[in-house]
């Protein structure tokens, strides 16, 4: 009984992995190199913004 149960539990293991594969292969398929550079740049954006706040963050600590 135990045997069975763990081969259940790979095969829904195995099934998950292929579901996560289809997922990821089937969005790549999805964006364009514009879609690629729209994100790059929202990146970099997010990234300075969260620059500036600790810049700001570190004045106000500073001054108190």
């Amino acid at each position: 009984m135990d045997d069975d149960d763990d081969d259940i539990a790979v095969s829904d293991e195995s099934m998950a992995n292929s579901i996560c594969r289809n997922i990821f292969s089937s969005r790549k398929k999805q964006y364009s190199k514009i879609d690629y550079i729209y994100a790059l740049i929202q990146d970099i954006l997010l990234i300075s913004s969260f620059i500036h706040f600790l810049k700001s963050f570190s004045k106000l600590t500073v001054q108190n």
